[in-house]
């Protein structure tokens, strides 16, 4: 269940986990649900990337992933780069705000050069953490999900993580809360 809720709601919560540790003591500004559909919405072509990598030898050749996860792919690659600003933003929330100097002095890196970094730490941290008998719930979560437009996914990530992450760190705005 939590691989499968990190998949679809959280996806790129994972990219920076080990950063958004690090934050102080002070009260992070919430991530908002926007920022949560920007997150997913830029996160699912290497999140379905790192899945079909780390599953490729469990599942079968006749499944979702094998016969339709290159559509999929290129469906949810093509929002992408419009997600990245609002995306970019929650990240650097995650990572610690400007109040971090690390972090700020990534905020004045070119984009061309961050987000190939980020698209790298998503894919690696999701490749870590799936778990091979999490793969054919995967496939079968995926399939599902398949038919939502990748901004219909990204807002259902958003209302379900501004419902179940309110009191988590880092934590999502509650409804109305930004």
């Amino acid at each position: 269940m939590k691989t499968r809720l990190s998949i679809g709601a959280g996806i790129a919560f994972l990219a920076l986990s080990s950063s958004a540790s690090a934050q102080t003591a002070a009260v992070a500004p919430c991530i908002t649900e926007a920022e949560v559909s920007a997150m997913v919405r830029y996160a699912m072509p290497e999140a379905i990337a790192a899945s079909r990598v780390s599953c490729a030898a469990i599942l079968t050749n006749d499944g979702y992933f094998a016969t339709g996860g290159d559509d999929l792919q290129t469906r949810y690659a093509v929002g992408k780069d419009a997600a990245w600003p609002e995306a970019k933003t929650a990240l650097l929330k995650l990572a610690g705000g400007s109040e971090d100097k690390d972090v700020a002095s990534l905020a004045e890196l070119p984009d061309d050069a961050v987000r190939p970094l980020v698209d790298a730490l998503i894919q690696q941290k999701l490749v870590e953490s799936i778990k091979p008998k999490s793969c054919s719930s995967i496939e079968r979560m995926v399939k599902a999900l398949s038919p939502l437009e990748p901004s219909e996914l990204g807002d259902l990530a958003g209302v379900i993580a501004s419902l179940a992450l309110t009191d988590e760190k880092p934590r999502v705005c509650a409804a109305g809360e930004e």
